[in-house]
């Protein structure tokens, strides 16, 4: 999801707590939403020793000298391929169980033409390689996210990360420029993310469940985007204050909708209009299952039989929908299993991947070429594989 024109049909994840997890870990669900024409096509990275001095090949326009790690884990790599290449829809889980998605976050309130917020162009698709490369957790995870993000800035607008592993997950929530916000996901409660900001309050938080960049609040007051009076509040500073109506992430009826659609689904109950919106939900059922979570990502807003080629970008699983997956964490990371959907969940089964355990299905393992498309992955063009 490169762009904010793309928030109105965009991704949607939902995290369950462990304590409210049918299988007492963390589950993950995300939809992944894009336009064609693309390509998808799943693999498995080996763990790599690098030689020193090696640096990271970069979306044009954006950092090239990020260095590479010394050794990287393996991970097993989903793939969304545009004709100009992009670095806002791949899936990383790694052999240390950590697992980061994204969704699009719309506008934040940063000037995209001010130079001064990047390094030499800032980054974007090497902040979720390095994740799935080196994060040994979740929570190590969001410090790799945060080193270089404060170090050479994010060079889209606005997005939202999902870094997970099985004993906990976090939502950072990323701004143009130096500035990001992370917290923990409640362990008894399922986590909505749509498209838009959905940290408020820090204090709200407790201490040790909030990572944000040092300049944060500052910055928002330096810029006019926070008047400085009462509590911070990050999402109404970095996007509320951009402005409200119906292009604003906040408004937008695709945001929106699916938001309510999922507070219906997960609670029972409807969302007063001009509330703000929850970080996360209580289910009504106490217990959330996978099955539960292949449920909700397979939602129609309103239900329907006739299939997601006529559900519109305002339902969780929609016209746009070109893969859903499930991360179910098991006692061992190597055992960890992901449900995937190769298209839209109401339509298609959910295959069982052990990608640690066991090789991939024939069908989609394209794990040979997974090494040489990496490098290649950040620059235009499409190389559809033979007969694919």
């Amino acid at each position: 999801m490169a762009g904010f024109a793309f928030s109105a049909s965009a991704c949607m994840t939902f995290v369950a707590g462990k304590k409210v997890s049918s299988t007492g870990r963390v589950i993950v669900g995300h939809n992944e939403d894009d336009f064609p024409p693309l390509v998808v096509r799943h693999g498995m990275l080996p763990a790599k020793d690098w030689p020193t001095g090696t640096c990271l090949p970069a979306t044009p326009g954006c950092c090239a000298k990020v260095p590479q790690a010394s050794h990287t884990l393996a991970c097993y790599w989903g793939e969304v391929k545009f004709p100009y290449g992009d670095g806002n829809a791949d899936t990383f889980l790694n052999e240390r169980g950590v697992i980061v998605v994204s969704d699009s976050g719309g506008r934040s309130a940063e000037r995209m033409d001010d130079p001064t917020l990047l390094s030499e162009g800032g980054v974007k698709f090497n902040l979720r390689r390095v994740v799935g490369e080196r994060a040994t957790s979740a929570r190590d995870g969001v410090r790799i996210m945060g080193e270089l993000i404060e170090k050479y800035g994010y060079a889209p607008s606005a997005r939202i990360y999902t870094v997970a592993d099985a004993d906990e997950a976090w939502l950072v929530q990323v701004v143009h420029g130096r500035n990001f916000v992370a917290a923990r996901c409640p362990d008894d409660a399922v986590t909505v993310m749509p498209n838009l900001y959905t940290i408020y309050e820090l204090d709200s938080f407790p201490a040790e469940d909030i990572i944000a960049s040092k300049d944060l609040v500052e910055n928002a007051r330096r810029k006019g985007f926070w008047d400085g009076k009462g509590k911070f509040n990050f999402a109404k500073a970095y996007q509320g204050s951009y402005g409200y109506g119906p292009d604003k992430a906040f408004e937008h009826p695709n945001n929106t909708g699916r938001f309510r659609q999922a507070i219906r689904i997960l609670t029972g109950d409807e969302w007063p209009e001009g509330k703000p919106f929850p970080f996360a939900v209580k289910p009504k059922g106490q217990v959330f299952s996978v099955a539960d979570m292949k449920a909700i990502l397979s939602a129609h807003n309103p239900p329907s039989r006739a299939g997601a080629h006529v559900a519109k970008s305002w339902s969780i699983c929609s016209d746009t929908t070109i893969e859903s997956s499930v991360c179910e964490f098991t006692a061992s990371p190597r055992d960890t299993v992901l449900h995937l959907a190769t298209g839209h969940g109401c339509e298609k089964p959910y295959l069982r991947l052990r990608p640690f355990a066991e090789p991939l299905p024939k069908e989609i393992d394209d794990s040979a070429t997974a090494e040489s498309r990496l490098s290649e992955h950040v620059k235009p063009g499409i190389n559809v594989v033979k007969g694919s």
